[in-house]
């Protein structure tokens, strides 16, 4: 696992050695019974945690705001949904993937924090757009003042599709960036997928950070479901607002 860490947010980028059962993480628990996860409790000394949020993924573009008003709720009851965004400090928001991209964002103009699960599905029907909208709707977040960090996913070294997987990025004009032909076998890059929508959007290159961003079908020591399919294990990704502005 590796730690970044600013003054503003820190993020956790976990692997397969710190992963938890997809069940458990997509199955509702009190607080205490959260904390008890060896894993978890790890995240949350190592971050200052106070409250850990999940969402029950399901590789859509529905997302929540994380507030004081809903926070019990939406971690007693797991919601659907596969974005969640806060201004609430100490509070983390969480991804699990085997493959899938998790995406981290913090608006610095007003200390708000976004974490986003983008599989496929969730790349090709945009969920990183309406994530960035969401933001920019509850909290008037300006694209131009964002940081974006990737963390470990399939890449387009491994990640193979089918021919008819086309279709559906035939609504995108760069279709032709984020699928790679080698050896009469197709490949989809879903990091680059991802970065092109934030770039139509308005966001720069150098706003995007693919430091963490390692294959996990390729690299040792990541849960992949390409790679293990008989494994439901899932690694972590937990990002939070280290301090209230």
């Amino acid at each position: 696992m590796l730690v970044y860490k600013t003054s503003f947010f820190s993020v956790y980028f976990g692997d397969a050695q710190s992963s938890l059962p997809r069940d458990f993480l997509m199955t509702p628990c009190r607080k205490e019974e959260l904390w008890q996860e060896k894993p978890l409790g790890a995240i949350k000394t190592q971050l200052q945690l106070e409250d850990l949020v999940f969402l029950k993924q399901t590789h859509s573009t529905l997302g929540e705001v994380v507030s004081d008003e809903n926070l019990s709720a939406l971690m007693r009851y797991k919601p659907e949904g596969d974005f969640l965004i806060t201004q609430r400090a100490q509070t983390g928001l969480g991804v699990y993937t085997a493959d899938c991209l998790p995406i981290v964002v913090y608006d610095k103009a007003h200390n708000v924090m976004g974490m986003c699960h983008a599989g496929w599905m969730g790349t090709v029907h945009k969920v990183i757009v309406h994530m960035l909208q969401r933001m920019q709707k509850e909290y008037g977040t300006d694209l131009e003042q964002i940081q974006i960090l990737f963390g470990p996913s399939a890449q387009a070294c491994c990640y193979e599709v089918q021919e008819d997987f086309r279709g559906h990025l035939k609504d995108f004009s760069f279709q032709e960036r984020v699928l790679h032909e080698r050896s009469g076998k197709l490949y989809f890059d879903i990091p680059l997928c991802n970065k092109l929508q934030l770039l139509e959007c308005g966001v720069k290159p150098e706003q995007c950070d693919f430091s963490y961003n390692t294959c996990t079908i390729c690299v040792d020591g990541f849960c992949s479901n390409r790679r293990n399919r008989e494994s439901m294990n899932r690694q972590l990704t937990v990002a939070v607002l280290n301090k209230k502005i």
